[in-house]
């Protein structure tokens, strides 16, 4: 079961050198070219990059996370993000993320060029254990659905958060779920994995 969970794992290197080449090509921090070219075109009025700062604006979800199996579950709500940089530390909504799914895939967010190279996508096996058949692009997954076609994707995880969304190809249905437990339990997290990959199938191929 060990080795089935650690095929899902991968590094955000990438994301943090991309926040490193924005800010050198531009001379501005990463989060303030995000925040000018997507966040407030697009009205993501509740998604911001805290910084330094820990809180969080009320109302929110309460974030736990266990650091030992059989450990106790640990308050990690209050935290500094900046560790992940360009590859996590943004706050939002479900709101905001399912807009924001909704805008890339209907094509308002990206020109038709930048969509084809997004959508330019490889097999990617290690993700067969929980979603066979997926294809990974330019940061988004195509994930086959059990009723025929698929969906775009990409989940996120930090300290006690973990997010899952699914967008179809035109935008008309997105789906955004989130999770505020995180256990150090191998096969409790795997059932989780499952458990939300088969709920998305179910409501992107409802009626």
């Amino acid at each position: 079961m060990d080795e089935i969970v650690r095929t899902v794992e991968h590094s955000n290197t990438n994301y943090v050198l991309a926040g490193m080449i924005i800010e050198r090509v531009t001379g501005n921090h990463w989060s303030e070219e995000v925040e000018a070219r997507i966040l407030d075109p697009l009205g993501l009025d509740h998604t911001f990059e805290p910084g330094d700062e820990p809180e969080l604006p009320a109302p929110h979800a309460v974030a736990y996370q266990q650091y030992e199996a059989d450990g106790p579950l640990i308050d990690v709500t209050i935290a500094n993000h900046t560790m992940a940089g360009a590859a996590g530390s943004l706050v939002t909504t479900t709101a905001d993320l399912a807009k924001f799914w909704r805008a890339l895939t209907e094509g308002s967010l990206l020109e038709p060029e930048q969509m084809a190279e997004l959508h330019e996508t490889v097999p990617a096996p290690a993700f067969d254990p929980i979603a066979p058949g997926t294809d990974y692009g330019l940061g988004v997954m195509w994930i086959p659905t059990s009723c025929g076609g698929g969906y775009w994707s990409h989940a996120g995880d930090t300290l006690g958060y973990s997010t899952r969304n699914a967008a179809s190809d035109d935008g008309s249905r997105v789906i955004v779920m989130s999770l505020s437990t995180s256990t150090d339990d191998p096969v409790a997290s795997y059932v989780t994995i499952i458990d939300t990959f088969e709920i998305i199938d179910q409501l992107m191929c409802a009626d």
